[in-house]
């Protein structure tokens, strides 16, 4: 199983949150501030906010770049991981197995990421949340047909989402659908009201916070870190509400074109129309709107149209996608 090379915004993440509890940290320990009393406070602060962030950074360049593999063999089950030349591996025996499914691992955004989760008498293998749900559904059926292959297996789906199998219908030979804007709800309240939160928190570190050393930069530090976020968050949506995505097929394939203000700025093609579908699975929610994750797929390569996408708003156009494709409605 290859590395997903995406981290999930864990190293976006990460590596700001350690960059700014590095600054206090070497000047408390290497510079002219003192402590009396209670070292232990400052020290213990120090410590959490280190292992909060290096576990952040650890599990993002797990995500991004381990590679897995998984051996079923006559008499043991082993799944090995390689980061970085540092490998680890967990087997089980086959004669102890009990199961073999998709399993929600965590929540994230309120929303169940599932992996695979093969368990047995002595312990369990996990592994599988950066797969596509279509993935973790063909590899746990496969699983399942090699590890008991008197057992008659069916794809395992806990998402509502997923496409099901239909009666084929008959594609168009030429079309052309645009999604309109994906606006976020609220963003501008959201906006308003996140920059007053921070802003005041920012205020209590410039003005009230002047004796309290190293947790002042602390506080200064990741309070600003978050009004980055929401003003850059801020700008991406507003320069986006002019866009739409177009996809549209014609003889030469499939094309997924990205427009601002009618004005060509992406375009993506999938030049095999064999066996084409569209599948859509939570992918979390912004402001209490549910979002979708849409993507074409066909037999040799995956093409994204939306990583998050409102689901109000995707019913009209991703039905007319559907039955473009002669894919049956859900």
């Amino acid at each position: 199983i290859p590395p997903s090379g995406k981290s999930g915004g864990l190293l976006v993440f990460s590596i700001p949150w350690l960059l700014i509890i590095a600054i206090p940290t070497i000047g408390t320990f290497f510079g002219s501030t003192k402590f009396e009393g209670a070292i232990w406070i400052p020290i213990s602060i120090f410590i959490l906010f280190w292992i909060v962030g290096l576990g952040m950074l650890y599990c993002g360049l797990r995500a991004k770049y381990a590679f897995h593999l998984l051996l079923i063999g006559p008499d043991t089950v082993v799944l090995a991981r390689s980061l970085f030349k540092q490998k680890s591996r967990k087997s089980l025996l086959r004669s102890t197995l009990l199961s073999a499914e998709k399993k929600e691992f965590y929540q994230k955004n309120y929303t169940p990421v599932y992996g695979v989760e093969i368990k047995g008498q002595d312990g369990k293998a996990r592994f599988g949340t950066t797969l596509t749900e279509e993935e973790k559904n063909w590899l746990v059926a496969d699983i399942q047909r090699v590890l008991w292959p008197k057992i008659e297996t069916t794809s395992i789906s806990s998402d509502p989402t997923q496409p099901q199998t239909a009666p084929a219908l008959k594609q168009r030979d030429t079309f052309s659908i645009d999604f309109p804007p994906a606006r976020a709800q609220g963003t501008i309240v959201g906006t308003i009201i996140g920059l007053i939160v921070v802003g005041s928190f920012l205020a209590i570190g410039i003005f009230l916070l002047n004796d309290a050393g190293f947790f002042r930069w602390i506080w200064l530090g990741m309070n600003s870190l978050f009004a980055f976020a929401i003003i850059a968050g801020s700008i991406k949506l507003w320069k986006d509400r002019n866009k739409i995505v177009r996809v549209s097929r014609d003889r030469s394939g499939i094309h997924v074109e990205t427009r601002h203000n009618d004005v060509p700025v992406k375009k993506e093609s999938m030049t095999s129309t064999t066996n084409v579908q569209v599948r859509s699975y939570s992918s979390g929610q912004i402001n209490n709107s549910q979002m979708l994750r849409i993507e074409l797929i066909n037999d040799q390569e995956i093409l994204t149209l939306f990583k998050m996408y409102p689901k109000d708003a995707s019913h009209a156009p991703l039905a007319e996608l559907r039955r473009a494709l002669g894919q049956a409605e859900q």
